[in-house]
């Protein structure tokens, strides 16, 4: 499955939401996650869609071209079907909450 990480720039993150949960992004930002101050680390195919592997993956062992941290809490997990429809994924701080997230206000790093 095609997925893309998205991780918070830090120069950008003027709340300091980065390693916080969706209750303190929320509260600073609503209901849509702020892509302006995320950077896109990884986009490439996985074996897998469960979010759980996912997390394990990029946690013990990160494929080929990521660029990020270990995937943690405030990061963003899109996963691209093959009909091209997204979903985006929050990483929480117990599992993860799907959200809205702008992806064209993200950068590429």
């Amino acid at each position: 499955m095609k997925t893309r990480i998205y991780q918070i720039i830090p120069e950008l993150d003027a709340h300091h939401i980065k390693f916080m949960g969706s209750a303190d992004m929320r509260r600073h930002y609503g209901d849509i996650v702020p892509a302006e101050i995320y950077g896109c680390v990884y986009n490439g195919d996985l074996q897998t869609q469960d979010l759980e592997e996912v997390f394990k993956l990029f946690n013990t062992e990160r494929p080929t071209g990521y660029k990020g941290h270990s995937l943690s809490v405030s990061d963003v997990v899109e996963q691209e079907d093959d009909c091209g429809n997204c979903r985006f994924f929050y990483c929480d701080v117990f599992g993860f909450q799907e959200v809205r997230f702008p992806k064209e206000q993200a950068e590429l790093i």
